[in-house]
């Protein structure tokens, strides 16, 4: 643990041993990954890659092809950064790479931690500031939400989202102009990313009228419905029903998962226990007066709340277990991370003499480590098993002249993917026949 005591001649030497701490679990996070990747599409990409494409080449215009990309759907989602890279795949490259889908989706994970990075005690001297970092760095680059790295489509949505949300709050709370327009075009880039991004709209407007930045909100006000108009441009409401009513058949149990996810292990219930231990927490540190202190962070504690409820009004049908799904757990991660940034602001703990004195310092240090171990132990088991599945489904495929289904591994698929294995096939077939995507050889 580094001596801050020390003279400040022997704490530079520090700076090198701190960066090394931090960039080791971002070196092995992105080469594992890098490694493990397959250009093979997983569940989603049938429908959000592949099927999009194929319908995509049966128009010989621009403005076929434009109004077919503006109306496209997956599932209740318009997926318009993701539909945007398959079509510019198509045009440069005439094919789908998921390889490259992939990465877009997993280096939003660094863009978000350098966002942290500007929010977290600016101003700070280098090794203090890093040394505080290293729970954050632990936390965030680890495999836990290893169900939606490496999975394209799925990847392109949920991962980039967190970045433009946490990015557009930071931005806004700066102020200056520069940093609005920024914050503006985080705002667009994350509904192109995902219906969700519409709360980084409704809490921006809230930010700025807080503020009193009447000017900027009407700016940001008539862009936010610029871009509603264009997503309700012949838009399908899948489910038949209202979205006040999806949206009222909330579940406090599955809210509570959600929110605690990352809990999930050893345990189940560490999820909803963890859960409402973080909603005590926060509740008691709003209590002692953090927002005013922090108040970004207020916001993007709220964007992650709104998402829970949405996801639980939306998805709660399916079960809490499906609340517990790694897909998201990066919400539940960012709680332990914005958790920490309340603990180190509100025991000033950038003010302590020596940090490796300091019980709690080295108690979160220590446990985000092992937390991040266990996790990328876990993930690596997991990324190998979809990695053989995904092989193996499609080694049946080409070696069967498409007769079987390149779906092989269905164990614990949602209601929703009964019979997905026959409709993957189909899509596989006409991608060939189209041209839109070369499976590798296997």
């Amino acid at each position: 643990m580094p001596n801050f005591d020390a003279p400040a001649a022997r704490r530079r030497s520090l700076l090198p041993v701190l960066a090394s701490a931090i960039t080791f679990p971002i070196v092995f996070f992105y080469s594992y990954l890098i490694y493990s990747c397959r250009n093979i599409p997983l569940l989603d990409d049938y429908d959000a890659g592949l099927d999009f494409a194929n319908h995509l080449v049966r128009y010989s215009t621009f403005s076929e092809r434009l109004t077919y990309y503006v109306t496209a759907q997956h599932n209740e989602y318009k997926l318009f950064f993701g539909f945007v890279v398959v079509w510019l795949q198509l045009a440069l490259t005439g094919h789908i790479n998921f390889v490259v889908i992939a990465f877009l989706g997993n280096i939003a994970i660094l863009f978000l931690g350098i966002v942290l990075w500007k929010m977290f005690l600016p101003g700070l001297d280098l090794e203090r500031r890093l040394a505080l970092f290293l729970p954050v760095c632990f936390i965030l680059f680890q495999y836990q939400y290893v169900e939606t790295l490496n999975w394209p489509m799925s990847g392109i949505q949920n991962l980039p989202i967190l970045a433009a949300a946490i990015g557009s709050f930071y931005l806004l709370g700066r102020k200056t102009r520069g940093a609005f327009v920024g914050s503006l075009g985080l705002m667009v880039f994350g509904i192109a990313i995902s219906g969700n991004g519409f709360l980084i709209s409704a809490l921006g407007m809230l930010m700025l009228l807080i503020n009193r930045m009447y000017a900027r909100l009407a700016a940001w006000s008539f862009t936010s419905v610029l871009c509603a108009w264009l997503y309700a441009y012949q838009y399908k409401n899948l489910k038949h029903e209202p979205l006040l009513k999806i949206l009222t058949h909330l579940r406090f149990a599955y809210l509570l998962g959600f929110l605690g996810a990352a809990g999930r292990y050893p345990v189940r219930p560490g999820a909803i226990v963890l859960g409402f231990a973080l909603c005590v927490f926060f509740g008691w540190m709003i209590w002692r007066g953090y927002l005013q202190k922090d108040p970004v962070v207020g916001y993007c504690l709220l964007f992650i709340l709104l998402t829970g409820l949405a996801v639980s009004g939306l998805r709660g049908d399916l079960g809490l277990g499906q609340s517990l799904s790694s897909r998201y757990r990066m919400y539940s991660d960012l709680l332990l991370i914005f958790a920490w940034f309340a603990l180190v602001k509100m025991n000033r703990l950038a003010e302590i003499p020596s940090l490796r004195q300091n019980r709690l310092f080295v108690s979160v240090a220590t446990i985000s480590v092992l937390f991040c171990i266990v996790m990328d132990g876990n993930g690596v088991r997991n990324l190998r098993k979809r990695d053989r599945d995904l092989e193996h489904g499609m080694a049946l495929f080409e070696r069967s002249g498409g007769l079987q289904s390149p779906v092989y591994s269905q164990d614990g698929q949602p209601q929703g993917y009964v019979g997905f294995d026959e409709h993957a096939r189909q899509i596989l077939i006409e991608s060939e026949k189209a041209g839109t995507y070369e499976p590798p050889p296997y």
